[in-house]
């Protein structure tokens, strides 16, 4: 969600999303088997930013993990505040997903 990150860096300090492990730890992590590992990006347009967010709700994305910073509810003022520094294409809303996945050969 690099859009979404972005567009909190242009905003505020905070930590608005939550951090994953890269490819390369993951590789690292998985080391003492065999595996398989596979990078996956999907892009996607929404015609609104109220679609964007209620996606990314819609799939769990927007949970915090415990102990990473948030500051209440969110305002109004913020609320426009990302509207404005989201990067917008032509009236459409931006959002990519990475995944990682794969498979752990333990013999």
């Amino acid at each position: 969600m690099r859009e979404l990150k972005q567009c909190w860096k242009n905003i505020d300090d905070n930590k608005h999303i939550n951090s994953f492990y890269t490819i390369d730890d993951i590789k690292k992590a998985c080391k003492k088997w065999r595996f398989t590992l596979k990078k996956k990006s999907w892009n996607f347009l929404y015609p609104s930013f109220n679609c964007l967010i209620r996606s990314i709700k819609g799939i769990g994305a927007n949970y915090l993990l415990p102990g990473k910073t948030k500051h209440g509810l969110m305002t109004k003022n913020y609320l426009f505040k990302l509207i404005d520094n989201y990067p917008n294409l032509g009236d459409k809303f931006p959002i990519t997903y990475k995944v990682v996945y794969g498979i752990l050969y333990r013999e």
